[in-house]
């Protein structure tokens, strides 16, 4: 008994159960499975969540059922360092059109973390940024992470100080400063972890942040390029706090936060 067209199969079955094969020759048909398509969606949607969302959107080409699988993901990490943006030197809007196609295509569910990270090498100020951050927030964040090294100013969206969901907020500034305009009340209803880096802050503007925090647990700063920067952190729930300076002298430091219980500094010599 010879198979002949059956000497290699492909099997293409997301609810087979069981799979004989007899043959009287030596060796049997090679088999290929398409395993990746009897896994389940959420098992799907966690390792997606789990890359970069520009090797998310590039899964398309694994299967006929991954063709849509990323656009209901819940974490967005979008690196405009990564090579594929970088080498594109004659397309410098590449990185915004594939942020906005992604934010375009998604479904309606929320966003659990949400990570945009720039380089000064490549990167200028980009106004759609604002946009992309406020996208987020309207998806109820958990997690905001922005890494930015740029020569501008930037200025923080407000809705991110009204973002009822937001609990972790992660900022790397590297440029000239940052600014922060927040309301009068109502600010982080829900942060529980801040930490930034920036350098030469504006005092005033450092003290905005660290004012409005009801809820906030953990601190960690991060100060570089200035020689002496005074700031003040008043933060009821604050328990843990940890100031890194990259100057000696380091920062003046005025802590109201009756529940602290780690103080940690640390300052180069």
């Amino acid at each position: 008994m010879t198979l002949g067209v059956f000497d290699i199969m492909h099997v293409s079955a997301p609810e087979l159960k069981r799979l004989k094969i007899v043959s009287d020759n030596t060796p049997g048909p090679q088999l290929y499975v398409d395993s990746i398509s009897a896994l389940p969606d959420a098992l799907i949607s966690h390792i997606l969540s789990s890359l970069p969302t520009l090797d998310a959107v590039r899964t398309t080409v694994l299967s006929r059922r991954w063709n849509n699988q990323w656009t209901s993901i819940q974490n967005l990490d979008f690196d405009e360092g990564n090579d594929y943006f970088r080498t594109a030197h004659s397309d410098r809007d590449r990185f915004t059109r594939f942020v906005n196609r992604v934010l375009l295509s998604r479904d309606s569910s929320d966003i659990q973390k949400f990570t945009l990270l720039f380089n000064k090498a490549h990167f200028r100020h980009n106004p759609s940024t604002a946009d992309w951050i406020c996208t987020a927030v309207r998806r109820n964040v958990v997690a905001l992470r922005l890494e930015y090294i740029a020569g501008t100013s930037i200025q923080m969206p407000r809705s991110v100080f009204t973002c009822k969901t937001l609990r972790i907020l992660t900022l790397r500034f590297i440029g000239r400063y940052i600014t922060f305009d927040p309301p009068t009340s109502g600010c982080f209803p829900s942060l529980e972890s801040l930490k930034i880096t920036v350098r030469d802050p504006v005092e005033h503007e450092m003290e905005k942040l660290f004012s409005f925090c009801p809820k906030l647990v953990n601190l960690r700063v991060h100060i570089l390029g200035v020689a002496a920067f005074n700031f003040k952190v008043s933060a009821p729930e604050l328990k843990r706090l940890k100031i890194v300076s990259d100057n000696t002298p380091g920062p003046q430091l005025y802590v109201d936060a009756p529940k602290l219980e780690n103080l940690d500094l640390l300052y180069s010599i």
